[in-house]
């Protein structure tokens, strides 16, 4: 289990579609935390898109950012398409 925590490092959208490219190619990462980032929905769409081919995280938590209907949607769309959904969003 490989954790990266980025908790209150403020990456915004910017940060988080770096994250999802990276996300698109990850082995390892289990567990992402970015609470209190001020990601909106532009960033948590293009991070639901890298975990559609993403089984390996199994925890991405969100708390604390400014996700509207986009973001909570794109999210719940990859929750139904995931075969194990542990604990994949905490908003």
């Amino acid at each position: 289990m490989i954790k990266l925590k980025l908790i209150g490092t403020q990456i915004q959208d910017a940060g988080a579609i770096a994250l999802a490219k990276a996300l698109k190619h990850n082995d390892n990462l289990t567990s992402l935390y970015l609470n209190h980032n001020q990601i909106q929905d532009q960033g948590v769409i293009a991070l639901a898109k890298a975990l559609k081919n993403n089984n390996n995280l199994t925890s991405l938590y969100l708390h604390n950012n400014q996700i509207q209907d986009a973001g909570a949607i794109a999210l719940a769309q990859i929750s139904k398409s995931r075969i194990s959904v542990p604990r994949l969003f905490e908003i």
